[in-house]
């Protein structure tokens, strides 16, 4: 093989090289993003699962509340 083509040769690996070296630094920003946006993600639904038991809950003793008011004003069987 000529210099002129082992010098060809030799730039061209260096090129792929840092290419392969920008491409393994985009994925890993991706995924850094991606699991930034997955936390923030389920940390949003466990919120809202909370808030949701709580209304449950909340209506729960409001209906349990209720009843027994009512209870108390039937006449004995």
């Amino acid at each position: 093989m000529s210099l002129q083509a082992e010098t060809a040769a030799e730039k061209v690996l260096e090129e792929s090289s840092e290419y392969t070296k920008a491409l393994h630094a985009a994925a890993e920003a991706t995924i850094a993003e991606l699991t930034a946006a997955t936390d923030k993600a389920t940390k949003a639904v466990e919120e809202s699962v909370i808030a949701a038991e709580n209304r449950v809950k909340t209506a729960r003793d409001a209906a349990l509340a209720r009843m027994q008011e009512i209870t108390t004003f039937l006449p004995p069987i």
